[in-house]
């Protein structure tokens, strides 16, 4: 019943402990969304963050040095036949830093959810883990921002991402993701219907998508 799964992340440090990112029903409100931990690789689940019947989880990070530390994206989404409202207040960052147990929502620089809210996508970057991307969507599926933490999600400061204004060409909804490069915090990758490369953490940005349609 939890309708579509936004990502999985397991503890490397103990892979019966898996994070599970539940975005509930496309086309019905219900309580079965949030984020679902197991600590017993699967066999077992418990509903760890729950916010809304119309706010599931699509997006999940992990601290990989720090497994504790696990940040969720929760987005605001309902379609019916004859529209579809992605997006509202109940879309935010949500952190924990003790293994699910407990959230806190995420300010620190981060926008104020409000109802042109919309889908948003996280990173970390494995080897630099206190380096964390967030990339925001309005409720209509244009860009809204792509945000950096150099503290492990407990400030922001948003990028200079002026040439990503039509990444998302009205589609954030469907794309709405940021990657990290293992190896190298500063190299990150903004995926829309195009996707756009920074080699510098945010500071500046270039088309790399050649002109291929992305998805």
């Amino acid at each position: 019943d939890v309708g579509s799964i936004g990502r999985m992340v397991v503890d490397p440090s103990d892979p019966q402990r898996i994070f599970v990112a539940a975005m509930g029903h496309l086309w019905q409100a219900g309580p079965e969304r949030g984020v679902y931990r197991t600590e017993d690789g699967g066999a077992t689940w418990e509903q760890v963050l729950y916010v809304g019947d119309t706010v599931g989880c699509v997006d999940l990070i992990m601290r990989p040095d720090q497994p504790g530390i696990v940040l969720a994206a929760m987005w605001d989404r309902l379609r019916q036949p004859e529209a579809y409202d992605y997006g509202g207040p109940g879309c935010a960052v949500w952190r924990t830093a003790d293994g699910g147990d407990s959230w806190t929502q995420v300010g620190g620089g981060l926008p104020t959810p409000g109802n042109d809210s919309g889908r948003i996508g996280l990173a970390v970057c494995q080897n630099q883990s206190t380096r964390m991307y967030a990339v925001y969507a309005d409720r209509t599926g244009y860009f809204d921002g792509l945000y950096r933490s150099d503290d492990a999600g407990l400030s922001w400061t948003r990028t200079n991402d002026g040439a990503l204004g039509g990444v998302f060409a009205s589609y954030g909804w469907w794309f709405g993701n940021v990657r990290c490069h293992p190896d190298q915090p500063g190299t990150v990758f903004v995926l829309g219907l195009d996707y756009y490369r920074s080699l510098n953490g945010g500071s500046s940005w270039s088309e790399v998508s050649g002109g291929m349609h992305v998805d």
